[in-house]
């Protein structure tokens, strides 16, 4: 089964095996869209499991998801994990949702505001945060490890073959990858011949 969150192009949900001209598998998978479900419908059957995709879904406004969130508040009231994760979910794709109007939006997000604090509590939910945040900073760490790689080339080539700054700054600016900008760097360092140093210079980094 695969389940599309979002409207988007739907694969052809087929995976064949073949040996020569034979066939030896055709399976078949089903597809959720989730887009075509009833929102409205889960909400009559109390199909409480589906309640934090329903801003996803069609026939959805605020009278529905108000509902939806009163029924979950009295389903998993006692525990307060279960429930801080569910709104987290539910705000998520609430925020995220195409289906749902703005007006109807800021209603629901109202009734949602009030459970703010039991989110921030949630281990998981901290725990998820703060591995954002350190990703964010490893990225920022590398990305200054990046600029200083190229600096690093442009300044080396400017003190050994002036001729080729420009190329090296070209070179600097279509390389993103650190250990590439680190190989080109210890290349050029090796290298006495100018000619050479132009043709490591020349050289495109893969895509």
């Amino acid at each position: 089964m695969v389940v599309y969150l979002f409207k988007t192009d739907i694969v052809e949900p087929v995976l064949k095996e073949m040996s020569g001209d034979e066939e030896l598998l055709n399976f078949r998978f089903r597809v959720i869209a989730l887009w075509h479900m009833d929102g409205r419908q889960c909400v009559e059957e109390h199909a409480i499991s589906m309640y934090t995709l329903l801003p996803t879904m069609k026939n959805v406004d605020a009278r529905v998801l108000l509902q939806a969130i009163d029924e979950m508040v009295q389903c998993y009231g006692d525990d307060e994990r279960k429930l801080a994760r569910r709104m987290f979910w539910l705000n998520l794709f609430l925020r995220r949702s195409e289906m749902i109007t703005p007006e109807d939006k800021s209603k629901v997000q109202q009734r949602l505001d009030a459970f703010d604090q039991l989110i921030e509590e949630d281990e998981f939910i901290q725990q998820q945060r703060a591995l954002g945040r350190e990703e964010g900073r490893e990225e920022g760490r590398n990305e200054g490890k990046t600029e200083e790689a190229q600096q690093i080339l442009i300044n080396l080539v400017r003190r050994r073959f002036p001729a080729l700054v420009t190329l090296a700054q070209q070179k600097a600016e279509r390389t993103a990858q650190l250990a590439t900008l680190n190989e080109t760097i210890n290349a050029i360092a090796d290298t006495f011949d100018e000619a050479a140093a132009r043709a490591i210079l020349s050289v495109q980094p893969a895509a």
